[in-house]
């Protein structure tokens, strides 16, 4: 897998991929996070026109709305936009992540996204951008696009190399294998193995201090 080059001029400002569907249950945690997702892309809507592109199933009525995208085609998505937001969450626990923002970050586009606690996402603020609701949202969209764009380019490139360099699938595979295999060893040796880690911290990141929050409840 490699990176692909942005486009001199993005045909959007910003840039939503994901699909308008809640469940059946209104009380339930995806629900509520379906009804900020249609709230949010509203918003953009009223304040970007046009230059908000809208991708996925189930935003029939929005004028922004593209229509549905392949899975694998979302990062040439991404860059035809000169941000990428990532929504809302259907939960607000530490380190809930879904794949989205590792696919922006490849995409070399600068990426928005809500701050859950202890995010593993890098560096926040620069290989991308938190925000805490819609308000806010739309004041960093603001910023982001009165910004230096040669710096937020640069930073963008910097989070790209590093989703290529860490957050792959094969990553995440061989992180898998590691602990299991280690959890395996230490039980054949001595019948306990201590608190492991996966490989998905930033590199400015000491694992031991995560520890607390990555890991609940072992039974090694």
């Amino acid at each position: 897998m490699s990176a692909s080059p942005l486009p001199s001029e993005p045909e959007f400002d910003v840039v939503f991929i994901g699909n308008n569907n809640g469940g059946r249950n209104r009380l339930s945690p995806l629900s509520a996070s379906a009804r900020q997702r249609n709230r949010m892309s509203h918003m953009l809507e009223r304040h970007l026109g046009s230059r908000f592109g809208l991708f996925g199933r189930g935003w029939s009525g929005h004028s922004s709305w593209q229509g549905p995208i392949r899975y694998d085609d979302q990062v040439a998505y991404m860059q035809r936009a000169r941000l990428v937001v990532g929504g809302f969450p259907p939960v607000r626990v530490p380190y809930y992540m879904s794949d989205r923002p590792f696919i922006a970050m490849a995409s070399g586009v600068p990426l928005l996204d809500f701050c859950v606690p202890a995010s593993i996402a890098s560096r926040a603020g620069q290989d991308w951008h938190p925000y805490g609701d819609i308000d806010t949202l739309l004041q960093l969209v603001r910023r982001l696009l009165d910004a230096d764009q040669g710096r937020l380019a640069v930073h963008a490139q910097d989070a790209q190399r590093y989703a290529y360099a860490a957050h792959t699938e094969g990553h995440r595979a061989r992180s898998i294998v590691r602990l299991a295999s280690e959890l395996r060893a230490a039980r054949r040796a001595d019948g306990y193995c201590r608190p492991l880690l996966p490989d998905c911290f930033a590199p400015h990141v000491d694992p031991s201090d995560e520890l607390r929050w990555a890991v609940m409840n072992w039974r090694g």
